[in-house]
C-alpha cells in the first residue's frame, strides 16, 4: 500500500486491518518448523493481502466535502477517484488527479467495474462508420 500502511490479516483471530509498514517484518513463505521439520504456527503470522482485489477500483464522489487537514482530498460532487485502500473506519485512501490524499468513505460510492470495455478513441481516419437511420 502507498503511504507505508498495509493491509492484512492476523491468522489468530480472523481480524483484518490497516497497520504500518515498519511495524512487520515479511516472514519466510516456508514458516517455520520445530524440530520434526513440522509447521509451526503460532498465530502471529501476518497473511499479505492481495493487491490485485483494490487495484482498478473507483469511486464517485456523491457528496462535496473540504479538506480540513493537509493529508486528506478535497471532494466535487461528480470527481471520480482511484481507490487505494482503507485507512482506518471511514476513511479511505486515494488518488484524485496527481494528488494522494484520505477522504471521507460515506461520501462517495464504488463504481462497478463494466464488463464491457469501451474505447475512448476516435475512428480510425478513413475507418468505415455505418449510420443507421430509423423510421419513425
Amino acid at each position: 500500500m502507498p503511504g507505508g500502511w498495509w493491509m492484512g490479516t492476523l491468522k489468530a483471530t480472523g481480524k483484518t486491518g490497516m497497520f504500518p509498514d515498519n511495524f512487520v517484518r515479511v516472514l519466510d513463505t516456508n514458516g517455520s518448523t520445530n524440530g520434526n521439520g513440522e509447521h509451526i504456527d503460532d498465530g502471529t503470522a501476518v497473511q499479505l493481502r492481495d493487491k490485485s482485489e483494490t487495484s482498478n477500483r473507483r469511486v464517485k464522489v456523491v457528496y462535496s466535502y473540504t479538506q480540513v487537514n493537509d493529508d486528506e482530498l478535497t471532494l466535487t460532487m461528480g470527481d471520480v477517484i482511484e481507490f487505494l485502500g482503507e485507512v482506518e473506519e471511514g476513511w479511505w485512501r486515494g488518488r484524485l488527479r496527481s494528488k494522494v490524499g484520505v477522504f471521507p468513505s460515506n461520501f462517495v460510492r464504488l463504481i462497478e467495474p463494466s464488463s464491457i470495455l469501451v474505447s475512448k478513441r476516435p475512428p480510425t481516419i478513413g475507418a468505415t462508420v455505418n449510420t443507421f437511420i430509423a423510421d419513425c
